[in-house]
């Protein structure tokens, strides 16, 4: 997904960042750049489902609660 990513390859990272988080990858990079490639294609409803399913897991924060909160506002604001 990096490659493809640093290749200009928006769309083969997102598929690639997305399986692997569907494979098992709970690395806090990887998830971040998923959530941020979906909203940067204005998949916000997708992007804020991944960011909660990993945002705070067994009750402790994480890197990435600043980031759920700015995506779940994001969602709002377009409902």
């Amino acid at each position: 997904a990096l490659v493809a990513e640093l290749e200009g390859k928006g769309d083969e990272a997102l598929a690639g960042y997305l399986r692997a988080v569907e494979l098992g990858d709970q690395r806090t990079e990887v998830v971040r750049r998923a959530v941020q490639l979906l909203a940067g294609r204005r998949r916000f409803a997708e992007a804020d489902r991944l960011v909660r399913r990993f945002a705070g897991q067994a009750g402790r924060p994480t890197p990435l609660g600043k980031l759920a909160a700015e995506v779940s506002l994001v969602n709002k604001d377009l409902d």
